[in-house]
Formats: structure tokens, C-alpha cells, sequence
């Protein structure tokens, strides 16, 4: 069985919609002090080796094809979405797509990476403490604890806890039926280009909130939302072109841990971009609108 090691946090499905036809794509990052760009093909970009690979269980990829799965499903949604005509979403288009939205917010290195510790956190915290009905059942004086014992017996729970966790998350029927409720479009008209980060889903407010904002851009001219009111909606059709776009790319630039695609001023980068990835801490705010 063949096991794929590159595994990417940003599906390609999108990033082909900023891709030319040698499948490349224009990346921006900071390197040595500046705004620099290079042009990766779109299987080279915004993914980690082995960033979900199983361990010490007979299939290693169980999480990454499950990210497929989803990504596979949630093609023929991109399709609709894109499409002029605007063919009407079924059911399974609905759940589809939400899972894909849902994954996309948890999936990035830097969420992987706080789950995983939080794993050990909090498995230590609950499984290094005295108890008693362990003592008596132990057989065995090597094991000072069920800590000790799980990792030597059980070693696949600890290490695939923040990854099955994770999975459950995105899949969790409350959060599914939370974003089939909101309301769905997609903005077509901007006034320049649209760029895609390495966390591209945005989110404003929570997702059971009344407040909720969902933006996603799904090609450089056009933008998946997700909004609790109509008046949000309204809102947001009825903003400029240009200040849409530099909205938009204004969040993506913000939330980007190192690399952004698109056509896009290097100025505009500047004073958005971060120069190195920062540890991802939980917040309920919504995202950062400052001018920069």
C-alpha cells in the first residue's frame, strides 16, 4: 500500500483556482527581512510531511484518507458553487460542504500542533493520578501508574488522540447542523484579485452565535460566505468592489500563518503578513479587522 507523506492543510481542489495552466502558483512569504514571492506547483504548497499520519496502528493514512474523503465530496460542491448557473444544493451538497468548512478550521499545522499537546495535557493530568483500583488490579510492578501502562501497552492512544479528537470535531452533528442552517452564497464582483492564505476560512463571531460570519474565497474572483441574518448578507452585497477586496484579502493577509497565493502588491503584504508562524491560541474573538 502506497502512503502519501505530503499532506496538505489547504486543499488543492482550491488552490488549483489560483493556479496557471502549468499548475503553479504564485506564493508570497517573508524571507531574509522582505516580501518575497516564488512559484510553486500547487502539490509543493501549503503542506506538512506526515502531518496526520496515524502511528502504531495497521493504517498509518486512516486520518488522511479521511481529509480526502471530505475534499473529494466537497469538489463536486466547488463546482456548483462556481457555477453561473447556480444549480440548487441537495442535502448531501450541504453536509458535504459544512464538513469541508468544518475541516478547514481545524485542520492548519499550528491548531494540529495545540492539539496534540493538549492531548498529553490533559491525558497526564487524568491518567498520571493515584488510583487505588489500578494499584490493585496491577500485576505488574513496572507499571507506577495507568499512564505508564497505556503508553507501553496502548501506545496508539496517546499518539493519535489529537487527531481522532480533531475528527470528531469537524464531524460533530451540531456543528454540521449549525452551518447547514446559516445562510449560503457567493459574491462574484471585486475590484482586484483575491488572495488565499494558509487558513483561509474566516470566521466572525461563533458558529451558534447570532453574529456568525463565515468567508472562504474559492478562486481569486469570488468569495464563499455563510451568515446567520439577512442583514449580514445585505450588508456585504451591498459593500464597494473595492473595499470587499481589501477586506477580504485584508483577513486573509492577517490570518495567514506564513504564505499567501495570489496576484497581490507586496506593499499590501507588508503590514499583514507575519514573519514567522505563531502558536495557535484558542479565542473566541472575532477576526481582526484594524487597517494594518
Amino acid at each position: 500500500m502506497t502512503i502519501s507523506k505530503n499532506h496538505h492543510f489547504v486543499p488543492r481542489l482550491l488552490l488549483r483556482q489560483w493556479a496557471n495552466d502549468k499548475d503553479q502558483v504564485q506564493c508570497w512569504h517573508w524571507k531574509e527581512e522582505k516580501i518575497g514571492s516564488f512559484s510553486p506547483t500547487t502539490e509543493n504548497i501549503m503542506a506538512e510531511t506526515r502531518l496526520y499520519r496515524a502511528q502504531h496502528i495497521d493504517n498509518p493514512s486512516i486520518y488522511e484518507d479521511t481529509f480526502n474523503r471530505i475534499e473529494t465530496n466537497a469538489a463536486r460542491v466547488l463546482e456548483k458553487l462556481r457555477n453561473p448557473q447556480r444549480p440548487r444544493l441537495v442535502t448531501e451538497d450541504f453536509h458535504a460542504w459544512s464538513l469541508f468548512i468544518l475541516a478547514q478550521r481545524a485542520r492548519t499545522p499550528a491548531k494540529i500542533t495545540w492539539a496534540r499537546q493538549q492531548a498529553r495535557d490533559v491525558f497526564i493530568d487524568e491518567f498520571e493520578k493515584p488510583d487505588p483500583e489500578f494499584d490493585r488490579l496491577n500485576a505488574d510492578e513496572r507499571f507506577s501508574s495507568l499512564s505508564h501502562y497505556i503508553n507501553e501497552r496502548h501506545p496508539n492512544v496517546l499518539a493519535n488522540f489529537h487527531l481522532d479528537t480533531t475528527m470528531q470535531i469537524i464531524s460533530d452533528e451540531k456543528h454540521v447542523s449549525a452551518m447547514c442552517r446559516l445562510k449560503w452564497f457567493v459574491r462574484q464582483k471585486f475590484a482586484h484579485p483575491l488572495i488565499l492564505s494558509d487558513d483561509p476560512v474566516t470566521l466572525v463571531g461563533g458558529l451558534h452565535e447570532k453574529n456568525c460570519q463565515i468567508a472562504l474565497p474559492i478562486s481569486p474572483n469570488e468569495v464563499f460566505f455563510a451568515v446567520s441574518d439577512e442583514r449580514i448578507r445585505d450588508r456585504i452585497f451591498s459593500e464597494d468592489d473595492k473595499s470587499a477586496a481589501a477586506r477580504i484579502n485584508h483577513d486573509q493577509a492577517v490570518q495567514a500563518q506564513r504564505f499567501v497565493v495570489g496576484d497581490v502588491e507586496p506593499r499590501f503584504l507588508e503590514k499583514r503578513l507575519r514573519k514567522k508562524p505563531e502558536p495557535y491560541v484558542p479565542t473566541n474573538l472575532p477576526s481582526r479587522r484594524d487597517s494594518g
